[in-house]
């Protein structure tokens, strides 16, 4: 990946990342953010959004919350947490997205 596709991953995940807490200001739910059907759009989604996924079948229903968690970008604290996502767990969940942009890049998507 060249300096400009990774300022521009860091610069879309950023936005992603203020799109979540912003979400969970207005409403404290544990929300995540993932990308769906190997798209490189990220989306905020919360529990209630999984489940409607899940049902509609755009997201495999066998999948738990802790294979989103797995899977997921980022992620807000829950209602009683102050902190949600430690330094470290941040730091492999952003090499994960731009790894995930590499095989997109490779795949020619």
């Amino acid at each position: 990946m060249n300096i400009i596709h990774y300022i521009k991953s860091r610069i879309a995940l950023h936005q992603a990342i203020k799109k979540a807490e912003k979400c969970h200001k207005q409403n404290p739910k544990n929300t995540y953010f993932v990308v769906l059907n190997s798209d490189t759009k990220l989306i905020v989604i919360d529990k209630a959004t999984f489940q409607y996924y899940k049902r509609k079948k755009i997201i495999n229903p066998r999948a738990t919350i802790n294979d989103l968690y797995r899977e997921c970008y980022y992620f807000t604290a829950s209602r009683g947490e102050v902190n949600s996502i430690s330094p470290h767990i941040k730091t492999l969940k952003r090499k994960m997205y731009i790894l995930h942009l590499n095989q997109l890049k490779k795949q020619g998507v």
